[in-house]
């Protein structure tokens, strides 16, 4: 009988889960050797083309919904749910196969509990592996799956490494309030964004301006991109593409009700 408890796997201490000045470069080279980006060696499958497939897609966005339904009941850090859908997203498209929709809440669940590994405390997993769908052979066998086909590198970098960081070169104000933002605009772009697609660094830019900026010009996003970092022109564009993504998915602003007011005085006067 295998163990329930998985080996938590060696990863960088606590200093390496915050971007710096210093550490900069060196999390961007990291990124190179991601096993989660799709430029990867062993990546044969493109996930966009994978999830054409109507039944994956929607057994993706219910896996995800269920991924942060126990994120929030679990309180557990933004981080953690970003890894998952990581996971979960990386296995899919080096592992697909016609019948994987039907192994989707499996895998969202073995997903989410090597990320709780790696980023939150232990009793957080055993509070996991105490929900039913944790209790079965099979789960620990599609942990295992999991672990091999990242090439047994969990990488715990994440957007939110970066937001701290580029919000100090940016001198922005209410930094706390605006890191909030930020990650509630990122965890509400998980179900529709391909995470293998773009690195953390260039979601965590392009989620920052697009909270801060979202009416920015070309030219004016392509100035305060550069202000972050020495990308290359490649980087800036899907930065960009990324950006105009998330601007979709900004919360819209609501109306109260003096506002309310006044633009049916408006409609009024502009009838009569």
């Amino acid at each position: 009988m295998m163990s329930r408890k998985p080996k938590k796997p060696a990863i960088p201490n606590s200093d390496w889960e915050t971007v710096d000045a210093d550490t900069m470069p060196l999390f961007l080279r990291l990124e190179n050797d991601c096993p989660l980006i799709g430029s990867y060696d062993g990546c044969p499958v493109a996930l966009q083309d994978i999830l054409e497939g109507a039944r994956l897609k929607v057994e993706r966005f219910i896996a995800i919904c269920w991924i942060r339904k126990k994120v929030r009941i679990l309180n557990l850090k933004p981080q953690t749910a970003y890894l998952a859908v990581s996971y979960m997203d990386c296995y899919i498209s080096r592992k697909y196969n016609r019948n994987m929709f039907q192994q989707m809440e499996l895998l969202a669940a073995a997903c989410l509990s090597w990320a709780m590994i790696v980023t939150e405390p232990m009793e957080f997993s055993l509070a996991l592996l105490s929900d039913p769908l944790c209790s079965s052979e099979s789960f620990e066998v599609m942990q295992m799956s999991i672990f091999e086909t990242m090439k047994h590198k969990t990488f715990p970098i994440t957007p939110f490494s970066y937001i701290p960081y580029f919000i100090t070169v940016l001198c922005m104000k209410e930094p706390l309030n605006l890191f909030v933002h930020v990650s509630d605009l990122i965890l509400a772009s998980l179900e529709a964004i391909n995470l293998i697609d773009y690195r953390p660094s260039i979601v965590a830019a392009a989620a920052l301006m697009a909270v801060n900026h979202p009416n920015f010009s070309p030219e004016q996003l392509e100035c305060a991109i550069l202000d972050l970092a020495d990308w290359t022109p490649q980087q800036i564009g899907v930065i960009q593409r990324c950006y105009h993504f998330m601007i979709k998915r900004l919360p819209k602003p609501k109306l109260d009700a003096s506002s309310l007011s006044d633009e049916k005085a408006g409609s009024s006067s502009g009838t009569s």
